[in-house]
């Protein structure tokens, strides 16, 4: 099978665990997709939060991706390149530009709440707009940086899994942080940047991170950043534990390298993604180039998620 257009996809794990079978998935979809459209994968890793970035379980993404035998064409062949050439420390002065062309276009104000102060609120997943009109000077010492979101702000995603979806952000989460206290740009504005630097056009995602795609429309919009609206998503079902919630690193969830300990073989991972995916014929998948003929050469192409990416059009709006 072969799509129109190309796919630049990318594995973006963050260092702050051990990677789950969550993850696991995630990587074996994106590189699916690329693979089937014939185009690339970036492997980025998402570092730029100090606090949450640990050697160990950097070295751990290597290991994952060299177990599972899964290539790309762009990024850090490991460890010490990653460090020398690839970190999002190094880019860090693009993340600012960013910041500050949302600064000088009068789109930012400064908010000293603490978490706490926050939960104090009884606004749930929602900024309660405390500090936008304060005024409160953006060089301040021990300050966030929140974007303004006005009422009535709807972003639309066309979805391929999940079809045209409609998100209210001013409702929630109301006017969101794009650089934190510790002057480190958040989240949202990283991969944004990221994204538009690497020239990634299809990202495919868990759908706990849908709000988080809304958001970083919103800031695309603003930055003038029009390649993100033509991004094509697909936000995938998550994986549970047996408790039915959602696999977590930070939750200590069962990780990969646990299972390859107790013996789990590179063959039982692709026969457990393509259950998950609803491919036929699983028994036959024992690496990543078994799964990919699969695709080629069997029905298994009309799988809603690639039927989808089979039907993509050039520059579509997404």
């Amino acid at each position: 099978m072969r799509t129109s257009p190309q796919l630049h996809t990318r594995f973006a794990p963050t260092p702050s665990g051990y990677l789950h079978l969550g993850n696991v998935y995630n990587f074996i979809l994106n590189r699916l997709l690329a693979k089937i459209s014939g185009g690339t994968t970036l492997l980025r890793i998402d570092d730029n939060d100090d606090a949450r970035s640990n050697p160990v379980f950097l070295n751990n993404i290597f290991e994952t991706l060299d177990f599972l035998s899964l290539d790309y064409e762009t990024g850090p062949s490991g460890v010490e390149d990653f460090q020398k050439n690839w970190s999002q420390v190094l880019r860090r002065e693009h993340y600012a530009k960013a910041l500050q062309q949302l600064s000088n276009s009068q789109k930012l104000f400064a908010c000293q709440c603490s978490r706490s102060q926050l939960a104090a609120s009884g606004e749930q997943n929602k900024y309660n707009g405390t500090c936008e009109n304060v005024g409160i000077a953006l060089d301040q010492p021990d300050v966030a940086w929140r974007i303004k979101v006005p009422q009535g702000t709807q972003i639309i995603i066309h979805d391929l899994i999940m079809g045209e979806t409609k998100l209210e952000i001013d409702r929630t989460p109301g006017s969101f942080i794009v650089r934190r206290k510790d002057d480190i740009a958040a989240y949202q504005i990283s991969s944004l940047v990221d994204d538009i630097h690497f020239g990634i056009n299809a990202i495919a995602r868990g759908s706990d991170l849908l709000e988080s795609t809304a958001q970083q429309m919103f800031l695309a919009k603003h930055l003038g950043f029009e390649p993100f609206s033509k991004t094509h998503f697909w936000h995938h079902p998550l994986l549970s534990d047996q408790d039915n919630n959602k696999l977590s690193k930070s939750a200590g969830s069962l990780a990969l390298k646990t299972l390859q300990e107790k013996g789990t073989s590179v063959a039982f991972i692709y026969q457990s993604f393509g259950k998950w995916l609803g491919i036929q014929q699983i028994e036959k998948l024992k690496n990543f180039q078994d799964l990919l003929k699969i695709f080629q050469e069997s029905k298994n192409s009309n799988l809603p998620i690639f039927t989808s990416a089979n039907n993509l059009k050039p520059n579509s709006q997404n």
